[in-house]
Formats: structure tokens, C-alpha cells, sequence
């Protein structure tokens, strides 16, 4: 701040008055060198096989306009990626794709996600319907300032 006014204008007393300034204001506080801090890290337990612990997003809208998303699923222990695109974040239009991945690698036990649709909202009962029904559990993330 001090040099940016220095740039531009110049008062005598300019430096204590903009010291004295950001030492009480709440904004500059929080971006003041050695007050930023990361949440400690929590590593996972990796599975013990490959699909049984799924990470699940969807990239998108796709930017030609149609609308369409990318559902991607990413093996928890392999890292192996699986994307393919969707016509919504709909339940009604992921379940379908979601069943073509599950019959080359098996069903997992475990899907993460961001908590967004098709995962929550006014569709949300169908994707739990099928879920429940597929033997997979679903766990939210869930971070409050760094996500």
C-alpha cells in the first residue's frame, strides 16, 4: 500500500498514517505476510484394490455451447482416470454413464465428491436410489475456507 501512494502522491506523515491504518483494519491483517495459513493435511487411507475407492466431478459446461459436461472418476489407489461426457449434471444423465464405467471395472465401494449435482439438489433422491442399490457408499468433501 505504502508503495503504491509513494507512486502516485506524497504527505508528510504518509508512512505512519498508512502503517497505523492497516495495523487495525481487518482486511490487510488478513493478508499480512505470516498470517496465511492451509488447513493441516489429512492423507487418506489408499484402498487395497484398484475401483473400490472412486474420486468423482464434473468438468464443464463444455464451451461449445451445447450445454454438456464431462463426468470424470479417478481410482482412489491407480490413479486411473475414466471421462466421459454428459448431457447435464442430472442424475437421470450421469447413471447411465456411470454403468457403462462400473461394467469394464466393477462396481466400487466408495465414491467422493464435491457434494454437487448429481450428488445433492431436487434430483438427488434418484442418484441415492441407485447408489443404495449398487452396494456404493457416497462421502461428501467437505472444506470451509480452501476446497
Amino acid at each position: 500500500m505504502k508503495a503504491a501512494l509513494r507512486s502516485s502522491v506524497y504527505w508528510p506523515g504518509m508512512t505512519e498514517q498508512v502503517e497505523e491504518y492497516t495495523k487495525n483494519f481487518k482486511a490487510c491483517q488478513a493478508t499480512k505476510d505470516g498470517n496465511n495459513h492451509r488447513d493441516l493435511l489429512h492423507p487418506s487411507e489408499p484402498p487395497e484394490r484398484p475401483w473400490e475407492k472412486l474420486g468423482a466431478d464434473h468438468w464443464g459446461p463444455i464451451p461449445d455451447g451445447s450445454g454438456r459436461y464431462i463426468l470424470v472418476m479417478i481410482d482412489y489407489l491407480t490413479k486411473y482416470p475414466e471421462a466421459v461426457v454428459v448431457k447435464s449434471t442430472a442424475a437421470k444423465n450421469n447413471i447411465g454413464p456411470m454403468e457403462e464405467i462400473f461394467g469394464r471395472h466393477g462396481y466400487p465401494k466408495k465414491i467422493i465428491s464435491d457434494n454437487e449435482p448429481p450428488w445433492n439438489g431436487k434430483d438427488t433422491h434418484a442418484m441415492q436410489k441407485y447408489l443404495k442399490w449398487a452396494g456404493i457408499s457416497h462421502v461428501p468433501t467437505a472444506s470451509a475456507d480452501d476446497p
